[in-house]
């Protein structure tokens, strides 16, 4: 694996065939996470997806900040707007071609246990950024992957309310006692809305769910957090070999 930490790097002779880049974001998780839980969880998921898959993998540090309109205005929230986000992405993936790393993932922060597969929970202009560069370099793939919603079926046997789980909940408490355990304060009890999701798209989250939690943090554990992340882990990893695959037989013509 060559990592952004290594002193240095020549192309020419390690020739990493994939990068992978996270896209995470930095918002209120409740009063008992800290903002930056969606940048740890897809830093660590990141950093453990590119040794599963053992090729030649240029990992590059993960983009904090997303597009967290949704949260304006709460306790340490930062973001940038869709039309950044979208020229962070196609510059930084063609900085990558230009030196021949035809093949980009990109781990579109952790996504929602229950979450469309098509469609990205947060930082939705990701979409459209991988869209636009695979039609304007089509020698080259570029992919997005959101880990919670591709483990979503497998999460359902390890958290008990994980369909209301949306944002600060049971979930991603128990990722971050597993992985930063002291970063985690005591949980009160939890919030879930009286109605659906899509209201996320009406209202900022500060006016639909209380200290910006919609789920059941108090459900959270340590060993659940550490059964998550193995699967979550095991399923972004296959996800990835199987879209790339079919891609290459896509371009080869050979379905």
């Amino acid at each position: 694996m060559l990592s952004y930490n290594n002193s240095y790097i020549d192309i020419k002779k390690t020739n990493p065939q994939v990068a992978i880049l996270g896209i995470a974001s930095i918002e209120k998780h409740g009063n008992h996470l800290p903002v930056g839980t969606d940048y740890i969880i897809t830093e660590e998921i990141t950093k453990r997806v590119t040794k599963e898959l053992n090729e030649k993998i240029y990992l590059l540090p993960t983009f904090p900040f997303g597009t967290s309109i949704g949260h304006t205005g709460t306790g340490g929230t930062i973001y940038v707007k869709y039309s950044t986000l979208i020229k962070v992405i196609k510059d930084l993936v063609e900085s990558l071609y230009y030196q021949g790393i035809n093949k980009v993932v990109l781990i579109n922060n952790h996504g929602r246990a229950g979450g469309s597969r098509i469609v990205p929970q947060g930082n939705y202009i990701t979409k459209t950024a991988v869209r636009q560069l695979n039609y304007e370099y089509p020698e080259s793939s570029v992919i997005w992957v959101q880990p919670f919603s591709e483990a979503g079926e497998d999460l359902l046997n390890i958290f008990d309310s994980c369909e209301h789980d949306v944002h600060a909940g049971e979930i991603e408490t128990s990722l971050m006692l597993f992985l930063k355990e002291k970063m985690v304060k005591k949980q009160k009890d939890g919030n879930i809305p009286d109605f659906s999701v899509e209201f996320l798209n009406y209202l900022p989250f500060n006016q639909i769910s209380k200290d910006s939690v919609w789920g059941k943090p108090e459900l959270g554990s340590f060993e659940k957090g550490e059964k998550a992340l193995n699967i979550l882990v095991q399923k972004t990893v296959e996800y990835i070999k199987n879209t790339f695959e079919q891609l290459d037989k896509m371009k080869s013509n050979k379905i």
